[in-house]
């Protein structure tokens, strides 16, 4: 059941929403991304980033399925989480039918509405079915309660980031049509 936000997680957010994806990341075991299309890794082995575009390149939906299929398998979809949903076009009536009565608003940088929920009903599949008829949203950041792994997909960065461990990370790597790789590169990676 999708529900308010605690001010615990509400606060470990605005902490995380002042990040770069990476440096997320960085302070979990393992790092693993996921370049949406059109992405590529750096020359210089630098942190792939593409500047907002006017196709807006989300994951794509089939890698999407592949991830929550990973996420759910190795987590189970009873895990408890918090949620980030981007929700920046919103103004007016349509974001006070968003936000009420369970969404907590954020407005930072970026406006998101910020929620608890078990796995399950958290993901992207299901956060476009709960929202995307009547409202352009889009899953951004979705993070265990119990701060064990979190994933990062913010607008215009082209790349989904997971701070994880061991177990869910290889098992994301060894994932079909994910694509997923370690960050950061190893020099034999590096182009």
């Amino acid at each position: 059941m999708i529900t308010r936000i605690d001010s615990e997680n509400e606060l470990f957010f605005r902490a995380i929403a002042r990040r770069s994806p990476v440096e997320l990341g960085s302070e979990y075991a393992r790092t693993i991304v996921l370049l949406h299309p059109g992405s590529e890794i750096k020359d210089d082995g630098g942190f792939p980033f593409r500047a907002p575009n006017s196709d807006d390149e989300r994951l794509g939906e089939m890698r999407e399925r592949e991830l929550e299929r990973v996420f759910l398998s190795v987590l189970g979809s009873r895990f408890a989480c918090s949620l980030a949903v981007y929700a920046g076009f919103l103004h007016g009536e349509n974001f006070q039918k968003l936000i009420n009565p369970e969404g907590v608003k954020y407005d930072g940088d970026l406006r998101y509405i910020l929620f608890n929920g078990e796995l399950g009903e958290s993901l992207f599949s299901t956060v476009s079915s709960r929202w995307s008829a009547s409202h352009i949203v889009e899953l951004s950041f979705l993070w265990a309660r119990d701060r064990s792994w979190l994933m990062a997909s913010t607008p215009d960065t082209a790349v989904t980031i997971i701070g994880c461990n061991d177990e869910l990370a290889d098992s994301l790597i060894a994932a079909k049509n994910l694509d997923a790789f370690d960050w950061p590169l190893s020099d034999q990676m590096i182009p």
